[in-house]
């Protein structure tokens, strides 16, 4: 009866500690999705202005950093206390750091149950708290030395740094009891956990080739690409043409309503067309000619819009541009423009010409998709003018 209790204590004790693991883990997955979606638009710029395109075992291995340190983090702080109010859990006087140094081997000298001379015992020290702790701040941050000298290419020193300032850190964290959130620390500060977790980082870094030997080389992965024969994809036309969008709205916005305008009243840019006309006809149709097919938001994701010879033709730039906003762009303001005056007045015209408006749009749209779907074919603007957005490979990194 006796064992029976010993056992099911040290099952119960078990649980609980794969539990305490389990809950940063879980939360590390459930929040990484939306942290990954917040870092996907800077980190698809930094690889375009960087390298021209995206490789996706670059990306995944960006997305694995970022989940590692996620749950590295998590792993320090969880699980929270129930109360903030964590001074009134512990004792007058109690002490909430260490400063000496091996402590943890005293501490596993006088908690362990190994008997040296006996061999059969050596396997109990992997039962023990002591020898667990040592073990989990080691290998904590050993990760990220493994991802300094492979992902980020740095010399040793650089992890050296890195580990140990990561693990000051964690260790600040918790001794302001999470920045102040609660009024006592919940866990205390250990110089043990900085030289571990520091030297956990050194040890990833100096066996990472022998984790990695399976994988790629990073410098290789940029290798024999033809740039000839691989396209431009339209996430990447896409993203340069919202950030042109965005600049261009927020020229208007500072030129038309400086003093009123915020980013809720973006309707409202829609009061003052002539400003519109004017900030268009410099930006996507004078800039580009001047850049030779350069915008702001091209010549940062490394492209730019060429025509039928080396310098961009003035014609070319009115054709493409001029067809697109003035054109599909301006025609659709006018439209709808006239379907709200006529509301009030004749309704069966604002109700045709909402159906001519909106046969318009699904013209476009459906333009747009088969473009898409079909690499081979080009938007009308495109054809219209006899160009293309190709990539700015001119540009040094």
């Amino acid at each position: 009866m006796k064992y029976l209790r010993s056992t099911l204590t040290t099952i119960m004790r078990r649980e609980h500690v794969l539990g305490s693991h389990l809950l940063p883990i879980k939360a590390a997955l459930i929040t990484f999705p939306l942290i990954a979606l917040l870092l996907t638009i800077p980190s698809l710029i930094y690889n375009y202005w960087r390298y021209a395109y995206v490789n996706v075992f670059r990306m995944i291995l960006m997305y694995s950093f970022v989940l590692f340190m996620l749950t590295a983090y998590y792993l320090v702080i969880l699980p929270l206390p129930e109360t903030r109010d964590t001074c009134s859990q512990q004792l007058p006087g109690t002490k909430y750091y260490t400063l000496l140094l091996f402590t943890f081997v005293f501490d596993f000298m006088k908690e362990t149950q190994v008997v040296w001379e006996d061999p059969s015992t050596y396997s109990k020290v992997l039962h023990e708290r002591a020898f667990q702790q040592v073990v989990f701040n080691f290998i904590l941050l050993l990760p990220l030395g493994v991802y300094i000298r492979y992902y980020f290419r740095r010399k040793w020193l650089v992890a050296l740094g890195a580990g140990f300032l990561v693990s000051l850190f964690f260790e600040v964290t918790q001794l302001t009891g999470l920045y102040g959130i609660y009024n006592c620390p919940y866990r205390i500060f250990d110089v043990n956990d900085l030289l571990l977790n520091t030297s956990g980082v050194l040890a990833g870094y100096w066996i990472a080739p022998v984790l990695l030997f399976l994988f790629p080389r990073k410098e290789a992965l940029d290798q024999h690409i033809d740039w000839g024969i691989k396209p431009v994809g339209y996430i990447h036309r896409m993203l340069a043409f919202l950030i042109d969008g965005w600049l261009i709205m927020w020229i208007v916005a500072g030129i038309s309503i400086p003093n009123q305008f915020k980013l809720g009243k973006m309707a409202m840019l829609l009061e003052y067309p002539l400003t519109m006309f004017v900030v268009i006809l410099g930006y996507s149709i004078a800039l580009p000619y001047i850049t030779n097919g350069c915008t702001f938001g091209l010549w940062l994701l490394r492209l730019r819009i060429a025509g039928n010879q080396p310098r961009l033709r003035f014609k070319e730039i009115i054709i493409r541009n001029g067809s697109l906003f003035y054109g599909y762009g301006g025609l659709s303001y006018l439209i709808l423009s006239v379907v709200i005056t006529e509301m009030d007045q004749n309704r069966y015209v604002a109700y045709t010409l909402f159906i001519c408006f909106t046969i318009m749009q699904l013209v476009f749209v459906s333009h747009f998709v088969v473009v898409v779907f079909q690499r081979k074919r080009r938007f009308f603007y495109e054809r219209l003018s006899e160009t293309a957005v190709v990539r700015n490979l001119g540009i040094d990194t």
